[in-house]
């Protein structure tokens, strides 16, 4: 069961912000991971932390974390049966960051 944005019952995203636009909680400056294999299929339940949260990615292959700083996040990815991948992203002060990062199959 997801958790609910107590002002407007909203889901909250993986940093328990409320995803609502038009909430007071909501907070403008996010950063909304999409999380695919190499061939571009989005991946759900990889596992994708910053130094300020977590989060596990949805049947979309994305994850949302917002009300962070602005400055710039080293993501790591991780998911089994796929390597790890750590990127660097930068939040944008008030704005929606968008970025899509590629895991690749584990060799057998």
């Amino acid at each position: 069961m997801a958790t609910r944005c107590f002002i407007c019952m909203s889901e909250l995203d993986a940093s328990s912000n409320c995803t609502n636009s038009k909430c007071p909680r909501y907070k403008k400056t996010r950063l909304e991971i999409t999380v695919t294999d190499s061939s571009g299929t989005a991946l759900k339940g990889a596992a994708v932390s910053y130094s300020g949260g977590s989060g596990t990615t949805d049947s979309n292959g994305q994850v949302i974390f917002s009300g962070m700083s602005a400055g710039s996040y080293d993501i790591t990815v991780s998911m089994s049966g796929y390597t790890n991948n750590t990127t660097s992203e930068t939040a944008i002060s008030s704005e929606s960051v968008s970025a899509i990062i590629a895991l690749t199959a584990s060799a057998s």
